[in-house]
C-alpha cells in the first residue's frame, strides 16, 4: 500500500460523495422546471 493506492482511494471516496450529493439535491444537477 502506497500514495498511489491512497490517491486512487480519495479519488472514489470523493466520485462517490459527490454522486451521493446529486441524489440528494437533485435539483442543483439537474434542471427541472418548477410547475
Amino acid at each position: 500500500v502506497g500514495l498511489w493506492a491512497t490517491y486512487g482511494h480519495g479519488r472514489a471516496l470523493e466520485d462517490l460523495i459527490a454522486c451521493r450529493d446529486e441524489l440528494e439535491n437533485p435539483s442543483e444537477a439537474l434542471p427541472v422546471p418548477n410547475e
